[in-house]
Formats: structure tokens, sequence, C-alpha cells
């Protein structure tokens, strides 16, 4: 007999759902702090169910790398080397298995999000905002995002071969809408940099 579970969370404060860094996920990571009125969790240990309608909660905050390699292990024209002999560097599934998850989240300005266009130059979007986004995580491990963010405020630090580095302020209506794959994220921002003349 398989353990199953039917769990309602009646009543989440300050509940963390989430607290990984790029080591543990490199496709998305933060402190995901919500707040909301029930979350359920249901079926069994090996194909759990999750369902929620939440808000994010002071102190949340997400990172999203959309860059075409995510880590240096994946360049292949770097080479680690250790007391002269090449090190093989072993490559991890990041994947979630086994869990089925459907939650909407309800942003408010009070969480963060970092849309990261190339780390190693330090090309990252930083935004506050509000909107219902829904995150879908299926069983094989796939992960979705769709829904409309619209900035309360934010910045783009651009960075143009590691020579070029300005700080623009993103102006408040912009929209990031998800429609699927995060990494296919639609970007409509308007961004103001300004120059003082002396």
């Amino acid at each position: 007999s398989t353990l199953r579970l039917d769990m309602l969370l009646d009543k989440l404060d300050e509940f963390t759902v989430m607290d990984t860094r790029r080591r543990d996920n490199p496709d998305f990571y933060g402190h995901l702090v919500l707040n909301g009125d029930s979350a359920w969790i249901r079926g069994p240990l090996t194909n759990l169910k999750i369902d929620a309608m939440v808000e994010t909660a002071p102190g949340a905050w997400v990172d999203i790398p959309l860059t075409s390699y995510t880590s240096a292990s994946q360049l292949d024209y770097v080479t680690f080397v250790s007391n002269g002999q090449e090190i093989a560097l072993e490559e991890k599934d990041t994947k979630i298995t086994g869990i089925g998850m459907n939650v909407t989240v309800n942003a408010t300005p009070d969480a963060r999000m970092r849309l990261i266009l190339n780390e190693q130059v330090g090309d990252i979007i930083e935004a506050r905002g509000e909107g219902a986004i829904n995150l879908q995580i299926t069983e094989s491990g796939e992960f979705y995002m769709s829904g409309i963010y619209t900035l309360t405020s934010g910045n783009y630090l651009f960075t143009a071969e590691n020579v070029v580095n300005k700080k623009f302020t993103v102006e408040p209506g912009g929209q990031i809408i998800f429609s699927g794959d995060p990494l296919t994220a639609e970007l409509d921002l308007t961004a103001l940099y300004s120059v003082n003349a002396d």
C-alpha cells in the first residue's frame, strides 16, 4: 500500500515554499514567501499534486536566468585542469520530478524579480511589480509560467563587452509577459538613462 496525502493547508501566513540558489536549480531560484487562504497537497508521495492561489509576502525574490547557457561547464572552450589533469565535470539533472504543481501567484511590489540576461557581464533587469502569474511544474519536471507582470519600479543594468556599464531606470507600467516557457518571456519595457549636462 502506498502512503497518500490529502491535506488542506488553511490560511498560509508567510509560508516559505522555495528557498533555493543557483547551485540548486540554474533555471529559476529564489526565496519565495507566500500568503494565502489555502493550498491543497494530494496524492501518493511519489506523485504529489499541489494546487494553490497565493500572493507574495515581503522579502520574497525570484531570479530567472534567460541566457543561452547557464554555467561554465556548458562552455565548450573552457577546460578545468588540476595538477595537469583535465577534470571531467559532472552534469546534474535539475528537473523536479514526481510533483505536479499548479500555483497562481498574485505578485505584489513587496517581492523582487530579476531577469538575468547575461550573468557573465551583469546584464540584469531587476523589477518590482504586480500581476497574476500561474506557475506549473508537470510530473515530468517541465516548468511553465503564464500571466502578465506589470512593473511598478525597476532598473536595467546594461553592459556591453565589460566596457560600458549603464544603469537605466525602468518606467512603471512596463510588462513582462509569460506564455509558457519562461525563457521566451516577452518584455515590453521603457528604460530611461539620465545624463547630467555640465
